[in-house]
């Protein structure tokens, strides 16, 4: 059931060094977007760990919106610990609160909240992540990425990396649109230009890639008629 790269593989509870990061619940009045982009870089961030195994993606979203038991659902996923938590986005700030449960017996073991901005959304990333592999005895977990300096193209690429993970031609061209948009907000960045740093891994390079060509293509059609 466990896998860094998103895959799953079986594995029990015997081992108590393994999370699965359960989507963040949307509290704002948008799409949920933002939130599953936010959990995904989280969990993304948590797998560099390698002391901890993480449950893939796939299998932790496949528990979004169910209200269930997290001790049935850590025992579905073969998983020691399970973390949840909240977004709430108002303009440029943000509150995301975040808990850790031990499978075992439902306690917390570790929770809290934080009130930022939202450019300081790594900073929440690193901090969630730190706190984690503290109370798990951990080493300590690699800070997040900053692949941009503007908080709002930042906010786009999560978008951009939810909207990819579903992977429908909709889903996907409304992904490409969001980096589009960062594009505009932050062209360049210390580490390159906002199109690549925003890029989300994989299948969306792939998709950019084709999109683009039936872009330029429809663009030849037009100019030839």
């Amino acid at each position: 059931m466990f896998d860094k790269f998103g895959g799953d593989q079986t594995t029990t509870t015997d081992d108590v060094q393994s999370i699965a990061v359960l989507p963040f619940a949307n509290m704002s009045d948008d799409s949920d977007h933002f939130a599953d982009g936010l959990t995904e870089e989280l969990l993304n961030l948590l797998a560099k760990n390698q002391d901890l195994k993480v449950a893939g993606r796939t299998s932790s979203f496949a528990f979004k919106g169910r209200n269930e038991d997290l001790r049935e659902i850590g025992v579905a996923l073969g998983v020691a610990k399970v973390l949840e938590g909240s977004v709430r986005r108002s303009g440029d700030s943000i509150r995301v609160t975040a808990q850790l449960i031990n499978v075992a017996d439902g306690f917390h073991i570790w929770s809290d909240t934080y009130d930022r901005k939202l450019a300081d959304i790594f900073e929440i990333q690193d901090q969630v992540a730190g706190a984690i592999t503290q109370a798990l005895e951990l080493h300590l977990t690699p800070e997040a990425e900053r692949l941009t300096n503007n908080p709002e193209a930042y906010a786009l690429y999560l978008e951009a990396v939810a909207f990819s993970a579903l992977q429908t031609d909709g889903d996907l061209v409304k992904g490409i649109e969001a980096l589009d948009r960062a594009t505009v907000l932050d062209p360049l960045t210390p580490g390159g230009d906002c199109q690549r740093c925003c890029m989300p891994r994989g299948v969306m390079q792939k998709r950019y890639r084709l999109h683009e060509n039936q872009r330029n293509s429809i663009r030849d059609i037009l100019t030839k008629g």
